[in-house]
């Protein structure tokens, strides 16, 4: 190799080596300023979250919970019997079974049968 082959060689790997300290350099001064951005962000979010947890304690519950109901009518519910009287509804009763255990539903599964029986009947004929 000739010597001007050996300067253009230096002088690339000393331009290299520049190159290089000055990216690792620039990533030197660019995590810092990630870091104070990342601890920033989190400072205004930790605020945000204070003020608004600030706000949601100052409110009076009843006051606002009292202007729903006010604006949102609610089906169902439960009535006492004295409102159920100056209403005028009529009261809901619901039949329980009646007998003992299993067998008090042993006539109402037979007449269900029946009813299944006829309505097959009734379909598919006497060819079943």
């Amino acid at each position: 190799m000739t010597t001007a082959a050996w300067a253009f060689l230096s002088i690339a790997l000393i331009g290299l080596i520049g190159l290089c300290v000055l990216v690792s350099l620039g990533v030197l001064k660019a995590i810092p300023r990630a870091f104070d951005a990342l601890d920033s962000m989190q400072a205004r979010h930790s605020q945000h979250m204070d003020q608004l947890l600030n706000r949601l304690m100052a409110i009076r519950w009843e006051d606002y919970v009292q202007v729903r109901d006010l604006e949102e009518p609610e089906y169902g519910g439960f009535q006492t019997p004295e409102e159920q009287r100056e209403s005028g509804d009529e009261p809901v009763m619901v039949e329980g079974p009646r007998g003992w255990g299993t067998m008090s539903r042993r006539r109402e599964n037979l007449e269900a049968l029946a009813n299944e029986e006829t309505l097959v009947m009734e379909d598919f004929g006497a060819d079943r």
